[in-house]
């Protein structure tokens, strides 16, 4: 799918792998792994998230009541 892609149309990937695990995600044959990761990182923009999980309930109640005190916005 990479390979058809390459390119000539735009493609949107996420991973929790940094790039140097991916030869490991393909354990079976690193040079597939090798030749995906240089096509998609080709022209490719990385965007590196690192904070708190959404899919923590905790988690989205502090930031909720964060963002609500930040913008001193009340519920009603």
């Amino acid at each position: 799918m990479i390979a058809e892609r390459y390119e000539r149309v735009a493609t949107v990937l996420t991973s929790n792998l940094d790039f140097p695990e991916w030869g490991e995600a393909f354990p079976g044959n690193k040079m597939i792994g090798a030749a995906t990761l240089d096509r998609l990182r080709h022209g490719a923009y990385k965007i590196i998230l690192d904070g708190e999980s959404y899919r923590d309930p905790d988690a989205a109640k502090t930031l909720k009541t964060k963002l609500a005190k930040e913008t001193k916005i009340t519920q009603s």
